[in-house]
């Protein structure tokens, strides 16, 4: 197929190995794919985005943080568990529901794609992420963060009625993450276009949500959620 130069970067006496020696050629195009998407995406990894001391890698993480799968959860539930209690506007409450309905799909969408796939993450990967899944988060496809920030983005621009600067960094916002993950060595690109398009899914999909699940839910859950008002 082709040959690639063994490329190796030193960083705190740590070798990190990208690719090895000689790629054979091969007629098999999902074989040719696989090896440009290890190529492509290893190329764009930025060496200092490798360093866990690097100003470059402690901005990636916030971004990783920023679209970490619990605290969405947790944060959302809390917001929706109040508005409820509270018998708060009825479309604002519908809306929160859409969105812990999808962080929920989201998590539970990636976590058996990924264990039933099982790709092992890139080699140069620094796996130093905090609150991962035990299982779901060795692997790589696809991206959880890439699917959460489309999904996100999606449910934004179709509950919300944001400014147009916003409109736009939404509309960007997931394809700059996607970009991180590669960069940092979470994922490869293949990793990422997938989660993108999962959370392109999942967010009209879950819009589908009825409003009725609202009332459905307070009917079945009184204790946490209260009474219906009359």
């Amino acid at each position: 197929f082709f040959t690639r130069p063994m490329k190796i970067w030193e960083k705190e006496s740590h070798k990190i190995v990208f690719d090895v020696g000689i790629r054979r050629s091969s007629q098999n195009s999902q074989v040719q794919l696989w090896l440009w998407d290890h190529d492509i995406s290893a190329s764009l990894v930025i060496e200092s985005a490798l360093d866990a001391h690097s100003d470059i890698r402690q901005v990636l993480r916030y971004m990783e943080w920023s679209l970490h799968g619990i605290p969405w959860i947790v944060a959302s539930s809390i917001s929706l568990t109040i508005m409820m209690r509270l018998n708060s506007n009825s479309e604002l409450t519908h809306k929160f529901a859409i969105l812990l309905f999808g962080l929920c799909i989201d998590l539970v969408c990636v976590g058996i794609i990924k264990v039933f796939v099982r790709r092992p993450r890139p080699v140069y990967d620094r796996q130093d992420q905090v609150y991962e899944a035990a299982i779901a988060d060795r692997f790589s496809f696809p991206s959880g963060h890439s699917s959460r920030s489309a999904m996100l983005a999606v449910l934004a621009l179709s509950l919300c009625s944001p400014p147009d600067w916003i409109v736009t960094v939404l509309k960007i916002f997931p394809f700059l993450l996607g970009l991180s993950r590669v960069v940092m060595g979470r994922h490869y690109i293949s990793d990422v276009l997938a989660g993108l398009t999962l959370g392109w899914l999942e967010g009209h999909i879950v819009q589908l949500l009825p409003q009725s699940a609202i009332p459905f839910l307070k009917r079945s859950c009184t204790t946490l959620f209260g009474t219906s008002r009359p």
